[in-house]
């Protein structure tokens, strides 16, 4: 563990940027709220150097609860140890609010845009743009990745940390309103995993077509839910601990956050533009079960550790518009087909992730047994 003494927002940002008003402050006390942790070195990412990014995370690290902090942050990038080097892993925020959220945004925005050394940009214009649907997409998603920098929202993050044992879980949090917060508490995880599967799998460049938006998201959803059993153990985390909030009096946990639900953000919401609906069940249940579907044709018992790992490969590694010829290359070495069949079934393998063909069109491409 190593406590830096300056972050991010202080060495990138100009003082004038810092000190510019955003959310319930600037965007330096912001940031400064939130736990952010950058990574540093090389090497495993659950092995690199975690560095606090932020005057709470520094004040965490340094305590007490720092271990279990650094050790939950750790079973996050051991999800990724099987791509080092193939990750840009940079960065995790925990957010207490979505206050919080305009600040980091926009630091991520700096960040990202540094990386692929472009000029920062971030002018008064750059910055409402960025914040202008914030709370939206505060109230809508669980976590996100810009460039490596992955964020968990408010509720994702207290429900993460309170499987940790370092925050309380409150009776007006999101999570205990769900009907079964210990699922909250392991989503929690598949969430931050997801990011860390993003982190992995490149964005799509150039003319992005639909289907590889929507393959990104899918294959991360795909491949997340058997990393957060071992993610689970190698933290010491508990989603059960969620089960328990804490009393009106009672102390606090090494975390000492305002309850947190996203009731008022969705109040506030204008009505979700058409179609936004069918896009999420394309991303989010439809393409999963497409590429579940996919591997099982491409011999892939992803039961297996050595199934899971062969899905990774498959699946990850290379932009998403790419996949979908892997994905056929791969179905015509198995079942023993013709290479000239590779271009049909890459285009069927997209039409499917938009929902213009199916699985069992698929199959009746590859092969007349496979018949559905």
């Amino acid at each position: 563990m190593a406590i830096a003494p300056t972050t991010s927002v202080r060495t990138v940002l100009s003082p004038q940027l810092r000190e510019r008003p955003i959310g319930n402050g600037t965007v330096q006390s912001e940031v400064d709220r939130t736990l952010r942790v950058r990574f540093e070195g090389t090497g495993p990412p659950s092995q690199r150097t975690l560095v606090a990014d932020s005057a709470a995370a520094a004040t965490l690290m340094d305590s007490p609860a720092g271990a279990t902090f650094e050790r939950g942050v750790r079973a996050l990038l051991g999800s990724a140890d099987g791509a080092t080097g193939a990750e840009n892993l940079r960065s995790l925020t925990l957010l207490p609010d979505e206050h919080a959220s305009k600040a980091v945004v926009v630091l991520n925005d700096v960040l990202a845009r540094s990386a692929r050394g472009e000029a920062p940009g971030i002018t008064p214009e750059r910055i409402r743009e960025l914040t202008q649907y914030e709370d939206d997409a505060v109230a809508t998603s669980g976590a996100r990745n810009l460039g490596g920098h992955m964020v968990l929202m408010p509720g994702v993050s207290r429900d993460l940390l309170g499987s940790l044992g370092l925050y309380r879980a409150q009776y007006d949090d999101e999570s205990q309103a769900t009907g079964d917060a210990a699922a909250a508490g392991r989503w929690s995880w598949h969430a931050a995993l997801h990011e860390v599967q993003h982190s992995i799998t490149p964005r799509t460049k150039g003319d992005e077509v639909e289907s590889s938006r929507v393959l990104e998201e899918s294959i991360a959803e795909v491949l997340s839910p058997a990393l957060v059993p071992p993610a689970l153990r190698r933290a010491g985390a508990d989603p059960a601990r969620l089960l328990q909030p804490r009393e009106e009096g009672e102390p606090a946990g090494a975390v000492d956050w305002q309850p947190w639900n996203r009731d008022h953000l969705f109040d506030a919401m204008p009505p979700a533009p058409a179609g936004s609906e069918t896009l999420s069940t394309q991303r989010y249940v439809d393409g999963p079960q497409l590429l579940r579907g996919l591997t099982q044709l491409a011999g892939i018992d992803r039961r297996t550790t050595e199934g899971r790992r062969d899905a990774a490969e498959l699946l990850q590694g290379v932009a998403a518009n790419y996949v979908p010829e892997r994905i056929a290359r791969r179905l015509v070495r198995e079942h023993g087909a013709s290479t000239d069949q590779v271009g049909e079934l890459t285009r069927l393998i997209r039409a499917a992730t938009v929902g213009t063909a199916s699985l069992a069109d698929i199959r009746a491409a590859l092969s007349p047994r496979l018949r559905a």
